[in-house]
């Protein structure tokens, strides 16, 4: 069941859209102590000179750099370009290792499978639509922005301003946007195996080329192994199994235990874990893989063998254990790094512990100013809205600087923001089955949820006896702050196979739940 949402450029208003993002008063406070910290980096090279010592005469000027290329980057320039299209604020560069201008993400996973384009699929409309924000066009037609792809930055002093680039080059910079994203984990036991054969018949996923090549190693009548029992790992099983022309024999190894047991309540983890099983995907849950042995024959083939004792022959590997956010040039920088969630520590305002560095998307670890905790999020509404602030937080320094020097461009300096947002994200089982979520949902949670039956709806708790013939195919859940057993505040909603709910769902988030107001609260989900 193919999202609500259409994930283009026009998602990203209508995403934010659904909560703007509000000024707030700083917020500087509750990250660095009682203020940002003003981390210098220790040079021991001057980035003006080459390394012969000569005076660099390439220098290349940038008044805002975009590290990275995904959904935050693109936000984030699309921001700063509206603006460059309304007032001068300068030059605009972003660079990005990927062959492919900025591009969606979660069709990867999901309608990209039964697509014939590696580039296009159809969304929920029944139109074809490209994984690409825009094309190239959009970042050629202004004279004040370009896009460097197939190139990283290597290096970052934040004293100099200045970023080194893996073709030597050097940019000279007046705002950093860190939007680095994540890699994904690997295993050991696979990409350091000592044969060839378990090495060239393993993967990640986490790009379109990724894709691209996992799509052409599946051959008729394959036998896949997912690693993972994640949101990634549990969609890709899914979609590899409904490829119904390739006859694809899908395996998901899952350390949990039931079906996405580290969200979803153990009642609906059996429950969607039985629909899961009918649609061909044979998963093993609290395994894990033990060891891997190649199999020196005409197939090429592995055999896994599983801590359950069971082994399992395939043709290729995918791992599908989660990602590590990239937060490498924090060392050259002298970034601060979150130790406990990692990516770059960051205020409310998604300021760095360096002055003219934010951070936005999976690489930044930030105060949850409703939460009350600090949080790393890796959903696509997350990269919109950080991305979109970040760039609107750059701009107002900006433009404070320049007023500061005398400067008029037409633009008013405002205050900085703060992050506030409560992100929303979705998965589909399926073509039959999905959700939408907002908050911290975490099966360690207590749930109360609600399901329809028929013109009314039926309460299920976690930890409590569920009758085996309810229908669990449409409800909503509630998750609770387990330290607040009286008030039963709301950290977290999933809307199960019910859409264009989640407007209400982020109003309650962080509200406290009343056993009184049950009636008046399920009638906004379930109708």
């Amino acid at each position: 069941m193919w999202r609500r949402w259409r994930l283009s450029v026009g998602a990203i208003s209508a995403l934010s859209a659904l909560a703007p993002i509000a000024a707030t008063d700083s917020l500087r406070s509750l990250t660095h102590g009682n203020q940002i910290t003003d981390s210098k980096s220790e040079t021991t090279e001057d980035p003006n000179l080459d390394p012969d010592g000569k005076a660099r005469l390439n220098l290349k000027k940038a008044d805002f750099l975009i590290v990275g290329g995904g959904t935050a980057a693109f936000a984030a320039i699309k921001v700063l370009k509206d603006e460059a299209d309304r007032n001068c604020v300068g030059n605009i560069l972003m660079v990005t290792a990927e062959h492919h201008a900025p591009y969606m993400r979660p069709p990867l996973s999901k309608q990209l499978w039964s697509s014939s384009d590696d580039l296009k699929f159809t969304n929920f409309d029944g139109k074809r639509q490209s994984i690409l924000y825009k094309d190239e066009s959009f970042y050629s037609d202004h004279p004040d922005v370009e896009l460097k792809c197939d190139e990283s930055v290597v290096k970052i002093d934040a004293a100099s301003k200045t970023a080194v680039l893996s073709s030597g080059e050097v940019i000279q910079f007046s705002k950093c946007l860190l939007a680095t994203g994540a890699c994904p984990k690997d295993l050991d036991l696979l990409n350091k195996h000592p044969s060839h054969i378990v090495r060239e018949n393993h993967s990640v996923f986490r790009t379109v080329e990724d894709f691209k090549q996992l799509k052409a190693k599946l051959r008729p009548n394959s036998k896949v192994a997912v690693i993972g029992g994640g949101y990634l790992g549990c969609e890709l099983s899914i979609a590899l199994a409904a490829l119904r022309d390739k006859n694809i024999e899908v395996v998901q190894i899952i350390p949990e235990s039931g079906y996405m047991g580290l969200v979803l309540p153990e009642f609906l983890s059996k429950w969607i874990g039985s629909k899961v099983k009918s649609m061909g995907v044979k998963f093993r849950e609290k395994t894990r893989l033990k060891s891997v042995n190649a199999l020196f024959d005409e197939s090429h083939a592995m055999e896994l063998d599983l801590t359950n004792g069971e082994k399992v022959r395939a043709d290729h590997v995918i791992v599908a254990i989660g990602v590590e956010p990239s937060t490498q040039l924090a060392d050259s920088a002298g970034l601060e790094v979150d130790k406990k969630l990692g990516g770059f520590f960051v205020n409310s305002e998604l300021e760095s512990s360096a002055p003219d560095i934010w951070a936005a998307g999976d690489a930044c670890s930030f105060y949850d100013t409703k939460m009350k905790c600090r949080r790393r999020v890796e959903h696509h509404d997350h990269a919109v809205v950080s991305g979109k602030l970040a760039a609107k937080n750059m701009l107002s320094s900006a433009n404070s600087c320049n007023e500061k020097q005398g400067i008029n461009n037409g633009n008013a300096s405002k205050s900085p923001e703060a992050f506030h947002h409560q992100s929303m994200f979705w998965g589909d089982f399926g073509d039959s089955y999905g959700y939408e979520a907002i908050g911290l949902v975490d099966s360690k949670l207590p749930v109360k949820a609600y399901f329809k039956q028929g013109n009314s709806f039926v309460v299920v708790e976690s930890g409590k006896e569920v009758q085996s013939d309810l229908d669990l195919s449409e409800g909503v859940l509630f998750y609770l702050d387990p330290s607040d057993r009286e008030a039963k505040k709301i950290v977290g909603v999933v809307c199960w196979n019910m859409f264009g709910k989640i407007p209400f769902a982020r109003n309650i988030v962080g509200e406290n739940f009343s056993e009184n107001d049950t009636d008046k609260l399920i009638k906004n989900f379930i109708v």
